[in-house]
């Protein structure tokens, strides 16, 4: 069965009732501190899918996977994503 991504769903037990998609990032966002990472805000552009693609642009122009491939992953499992969120419509 597909899994739903919960965007925007705050509530844990809800995630886990409907089976909603989750990624814990609780050990990426340590490692991430702890290693005093570079983190870029982008600006808002034109409508969320041009903020995705400018997020994924960076993510090829500062090779980020090369740290991932160093510690031995294999390309195949490495995965990118962009992020955009367009706030809360009522």
């Amino acid at each position: 069965m597909a899994r739903t991504v919960g965007i925007g769903r705050q509530d844990f037990e809800k995630i886990r009732i409907k089976n909603n998609f989750y990624v814990d990032k609780t050990h990426f966002i340590k490692e991430w501190w702890e290693a005093d990472d570079k983190v870029f805000q982008l600006k808002k552009k034109k409508d969320l899918s041009d903020t995705v693609n400018t997020a994924l642009k960076q993510i090829e122009d500062m090779n980020y996977e090369a740290a991932l491939i160093a510690r031995g992953i294999p390309v195949g499992r490495i995965r990118k994503y962009g992020f955009a969120f367009g706030g809360k419509k009522y």
